[in-house]
């Protein structure tokens, strides 16, 4: 799902072993859960999204987080 558009989507739930998202717009997207652990999210767009859990791992290079409403789990940021 590298570089794919999620904008605004209700329900997200990347179950993948190193499910790699880099690239990938969530802004605005709901519900967002990740199953697998290390999870690739470098460079993504999460700005306004709410209810985000990533797993033990979660790699967020050059990540937008801002003005999320819940972000769990994180492990490692940059």
């Amino acid at each position: 799902m590298t570089r794919s558009d999620l904008t605004g989507a209700d329900l997200i739930f990347a179950d993948a072993a190193g499910a790699i998202l880099s690239g990938t717009e969530f802004e605005g997207a709901e519900c967002m859960g990740f199953a697998t652990e290390n999870p690739i999210l470098a460079n993504a767009n999460f700005k306004g999204a709410k209810n985000f859990y990533p797993r033990i791992g979660a790699f967020f290079h050059n990540t937008i987080l801002d003005d999320g409403d819940v972000i769990c789990g994180l492990d490692w940021l940059e």
